[in-house]
């Protein structure tokens, strides 16, 4: 996981603050969006897989990757899609910095969203 995850960094989150990023999609529902933002920061920084597994709704219960975790500085969803019937496929730019080396990036992020009858919920893993 953090192979693919250190392939997708930037140094954006250097010069370029979220705040500055285009405004979340105004299609898609708040809740959606805050789910997918919440999904991105368990599983990227929970402490251990099993919380991480909180966050996400996973029929596979496949266990997850133990790369080091990163402390995530801010999560927003900044474009949603929909992707079918009630399913949301959401971008969400994420500053984190390196437990490691302290190194601040940038990472797009992207989580599947199923809106449901108690809410929406994650599916996927960040991406």
């Amino acid at each position: 996981m953090a192979g693919v995850l250190g392939m997708t960094g930037s140094t954006a989150a250097q010069s370029d603050p979220i705040e500055n990023s285009p405004a979340a999609p105004s299609q898609a529902p708040a809740d959606v969006l805050g789910s997918a933002e919440w999904a991105v920061r368990v599983a990227l920084a929970a402490p251990d897989s099993e919380l991480a597994a909180l966050a996400l709704a996973d029929p596979a219960d496949r266990p997850r990757a133990t790369a080091s975790r990163v402390e995530v500085a801010a999560a927003v969803a900044v474009r949603a899609e929909s992707a079918g019937d009630q399913y949301w496929a959401v971008t969400v730019a994420t500053d984190v910095r390196s437990a490691v080396t302290g190194a601040a990036q940038r990472w797009y992020l992207e989580v599947g969203v199923v809106e449901t009858g108690s809410g929406p919920v994650a599916i996927t893993d960040p991406a």
